[in-house]
């Protein structure tokens, strides 16, 4: 009887592993299938059986792949498990695409493996396939809203940098338009400005109304996708994890709620720029001086003369210090414009009992004909070295709100520019400031 038991052992061993072989087979939900040096079916799953829309899996035995896909996936396959059986080679965790004949797509994840008789023989391939296709459909519409928001973001971006550009076009063109109220035909030229503006404008403050827009619905289609937290956690954890990680990494919540505050604040911005370019077109006109060849000491005495009611109230004495200059081309009221400008900040720099000094005086070089140059000193203050590469840029003042604009000096800087001459500035702290104008002798062209 002993001898009888030992002989039966391996039978019902191998009986035992049938009946757990066709249990898995029945019950996994990954199809499953054994094929043989052909590729041609000899086993399959339950899963495979309703992959195929078959009714028991004798109508999958020795039927190929090519029965049943497309030859663009077939092909594949086939080749993939031909390479399997000349090497050994597993093949794992394969991500492909699968069309069926009837027109259904879909995606899945399919690990091969040789398959090998009791000596250790290549026969066959295994193979376990897991449909992933509600995986890659959510990748697929999560990879959507993110190209969708990452859009957004870059027209979000550009549209700052938009702005940015318009702002500092306002900014030069405030100041040429300042410059030009009291010299030029300045109703024509910011008519014109105003005009060139309002376009990059409109532009802007439309991108910025439908990026708030835009904002609103991504924010709000998150939010529907966080509704599925609960969801994804469940038949995802892996990804789930991996969206929070970024999701906790980029601080979305702060992200979301801070570009809708940026584009609140860019479009006040956008409405006060419109203001301004609104106010700009009310300005009166005037007439544009021309180019003569004039005495600089007359045109800075005439300034002197029309400011000193201001030196007066202000406690301040004003002394002149004019040598003799020949005469230079150039136009006058815009010089005499830059002189003012000096004088009104030297005056102001200044306590009571205070001293502004204008002094005039040929130089010989560096051009040809010589040059001219002007200085205003003043007892002031002085000017901390924090700020003093900042003096000439615009709208740049340490004057109170209401007091100055922030343009004198940056319109001085750019019409000395224009007349090819530099400007310069020294200043002892406690002990006041000196501007020195330097102009090259020109003579004007006359026509004959």
């Amino acid at each position: 009887m002993a001898e009888k038991s030992e002989s039966t052992q391996p039978h019902a061993q191998a009986a035992r592993d049938s009946e757990l072989l066709r249990t898995l087979l029945k019950h996994i939900p990954d199809r499953i299938y054994f094929k043989d040096a052909e590729s041609r079916f000899l086993l399959v799953s339950q899963a495979m059986v309703e992959f195929f829309g078959l009714e028991n899996a004798g109508q999958l035995e020795g039927k190929t792949d090519f029965d049943f896909f497309s030859p663009e996936h077939a092909n594949p396959a086939f080749a993939d498990e031909q390479h399997i059986m000349k090497t050994g080679e597993p093949i794992v965790g394969k991500f492909e695409e699968e069309r069926l004949p009837d027109g259904r797509v879909g995606w899945a994840s399919t690990t091969k493996l040789p398959l090998r008789d009791s000596q250790g023989q290549i026969i066959g391939t295994f193979g376990i396939s897991r449909d992933v296709t509600e995986r890659k459909q959510a990748e697929d519409e999560r990879a959507k809203a993110n190209a969708a928001l990452a859009k957004r973001k870059s027209e979000l971006v550009n549209a700052m940098e938009e702005l940015r550009r318009s702002e500092a076009e306002l900014r030069t063109a405030h100041v040429q338009l300042f410059q030009a109220d009291k010299l030029a035909s300045l109703g024509q030229l910011v008519a014109g400005v105003a005009h060139e503006i309002n376009n990059p404008l409109s532009f802007v403050s439309n991108n910025v109304a439908v990026l708030q827009r835009d904002l609103a619905g991504i924010k709000q289609l998150l939010g529907i996708y966080q509704e599925a937290d609960g969801i994804l956690a469940a038949a995802n954890p892996q990804l789930f994890e991996r969206i929070g990680e970024l999701s906790e990494r980029l601080d979305l919540a702060y992200t979301m709620t801070n570009l809708n505050e940026l584009l609140v604040r860019s479009r006040d911005g956008l409405k006060r720029i419109q203001q301004i370019v609104k106010d700009l077109r009310d300005f009166a006109r005037l007439d544009e001086s021309d180019l003569h060849e004039v005495d600089l000491n007359s045109g800075i005495e005439s300034t002197v003369n029309i400011i000193r009611g201001r030196a007066k109230d202000k406690q301040v004495s004003i002394d002149l210090d004019l040598q003799p200059l020949p005469l230079l081309a150039c136009y006058p009221a815009k010089i005499n414009q830059v002189i003012m400008n000096l004088v009104a900040n030297a005056i102001d720099a200044c306590p009571a009992d205070g001293k502004v000094t204008i002094k005039t005086l040929k130089m010989p070089v560096p051009e040809p004909a010589g040059s001219v140059r002007i200085e205003v000193h003043d007892t002031g203050a002085g000017i901390d070295p924090a700020i003093r590469q900042r003096i000439f840029d615009p709208f740049f003042t340490t004057k109170s709100q209401g007091e100055g604009t922030g343009l004198g000096l940056s319109i001085s800087y750019g019409i000395i520019r224009d007349h090819h001459g530099t400007i310069e500035v020294e200043s002892t702290l406690g002990e006041g400031s000196r501007f020195a104008v330097t102009l090259p002798v020109h003579k004007a062209v006359r026509n004959t």
